[in-house]
């Protein structure tokens, strides 16, 4: 006879997954950020947060109260930009800037090509 395996909630599983693995939580967030969706971030943001610890132990190492990080985390949350910092520092990430792709270099006319004989 098969036993079947114990499932587990999606909380517990972001938990396992995000907070033990922090390779994973960048990848999650990176992922909400390319739908270009502000509040699926935010509440990324905020799961991630959930797996590291919970918003209690974030309000204590960013400084901020823990009812100004579910508004901020929130889906309709408007973070500053020092708030997003302080709550990233906290979970051991940072704020990357990257160029889409490389830009190439415009390509340089031989005029002598187009020149008229003569």
């Amino acid at each position: 006879m098969r036993t079947r395996k114990k499932s587990i909630g999606h909380d517990e599983h972001l938990k396992n997954t995000l907070g033990k693995h922090p390779e994973e939580a960048v990848e999650y967030l990176n992922l909400a950020l390319q739908e270009k969706d502000s509040a699926g971030f935010l509440m990324a943001l905020q799961d991630v947060a959930r797996a590291f610890g919970g918003m209690s132990a974030l309000a204590r190492k960013t400084g901020l109260n823990r009812e100004g990080l579910y508004t901020a985390l929130s889906a309709t949350g408007n973070p500053e930009i020092n708030s997003l910092n302080a709550i990233l520092d906290a979970l051991g990430l940072k704020i990357t800037i990257a160029a889409k792709k490389a830009r190439k270099a415009p390509r340089k006319t031989d005029k002598r090509k187009y020149a008229l004989a003569g």
